[in-house]
């Protein structure tokens, strides 16, 4: 009965996700017109409502990849900083003059910082703004504007998503449906080892397995980033994910805790070093834990088991290699001895 209901409620979740992304053909072209009068007039956005806000989110958020960018085009060409009234500023600076400073910092700042900060603080206005990232990020090809736009969203999102603004929480089969759901989705498309069934997840839930994730105050139930642990006994540590699955039942309290598995979820958050935090966090979460007992080990398993074997198998048999000096180094600090030279 449980896993039908379960079943029952992530069909209807993906129906409406399905019933949200049917767009009118005409979607987009009026979200570019309203990005243009707000370009055209930048003082439209000291009196933009909620409510239009909110429109904007929608609009932009339900655009197909290319029409976004080419909003961002729109606002990095129309609302970014000028070189010409930078090199005015410069110009005229004084530094005995307070004033000529502030033109100066306010010639360099791009006039979208006004919407982009107006967004953080809207209803999906952080959705919005991680989603321009990341679209900036997958563009190959940028101009100068859009260049400016990513290094100021990676300034922003650097600040907002800071290590004091992140909540530590531990995911349960208790934790909110839609939670559970999203993990389970995000999983499929980024962990190497994804959850793909409602009697999975609660096996990765159970007693000795966890899975903690970052969460943020503006984004409710969305984990940024998760990391899956389990606690095992004082014997060898498992080599892969599959020995660790067979494993024998504990049968005292666990000594070690193998991290095994960690996902990032958002592509726009990409290089703001969240999975390091979340590690470090969870590592001082699993030693206070008393519920567990005395942990002494913390490992993690290999993305690709038995490589270091492999190396030292090239070492040990001289084989000739394509190895560059920096790989060599590297292989020196894992412990792996090294009797050749690079080719």
């Amino acid at each position: 009965m449980a896993s039908n209901w379960r079943a029952r409620v992530m069909s209807l979740y993906w129906e409406r996700l399905l019933q949200r992304r049917r767009v009118d053909p005409k979607f987009e072209k009026r979200l570019v017109g309203q990005v243009r009068m707000m370009a055209r007039d930048p003082r439209r956005m000291a009196g933009v409502t909620e409510a239009g806000l909110d429109e904007f989110c929608h609009r932009f958020i339900e655009q197909a990849p290319g029409s976004r960018i080419e909003t961002l085009r729109i606002l990095g060409a129309d609302l970014g900083s000028s070189t010409q009234e930078v090199s005015l500023a410069v110009d005229r600076w004084n530094p005995q003059d307070r004033s000529s400073l502030d033109n100066l910092r306010a010639s360099i700042t791009p006039a979208y910082n006004g919407l982009l900060q107006l967004l953080i603080h809207s209803k999906r206005g952080m959705e919005v703004v991680i989603q321009m990232r990341a679209d900036l990020l997958q563009l190959e090809k940028k101009n100068e504007s859009l260049n400016e736009m990513l290094a100021e969203l990676s300034r922003l999102l650097r600040d907002w998503f800071s290590i004091g603004m992140m909540h530590l929480r531990r995911i349960t089969m208790s934790s909110p449906a839609d939670l559970l759901l999203r993990l389970m989705n995000y999983s499929r498309m980024y962990s190497p080892k994804p959850i793909l069934s409602w009697e999975d997840m609660e096996k990765r839930l159970e007693k000795h397995r966890r899975i903690y994730a970052f969460f943020h105050p503006l984004l409710e139930n969305e984990p940024l980033v998760y990391v899956e642990v389990a606690l095992v006994g004082g014997g060898s540590v498992p080599a892969s994910f599959s020995e660790m699955e067979e494993g024998q039942e504990l049968t005292s309290s666990p000594v070690t805790a193998v991290f095994y598995a960690i996902a990032s979820t958002q592509a726009g958050l990409r290089g703001l070093t969240l999975g390091e935090f979340l590690i470090r966090r969870v590592l001082d979460e699993l030693s206070n834990d008393g519920s567990i007992g005395n942990l002494s080990r913390f490992v993690t398993l290999s993305p690709l088991p038995g490589f270091v074997a492999y190396l030292q198998q090239i070492v040990r048999s001289n084989t000739p290699t394509n190895l560059s000096l920096e790989m060599i180094a590297a292989i020196k600090c894992i412990g792996v001895e090294e009797n050749f030279a690079p080719r």
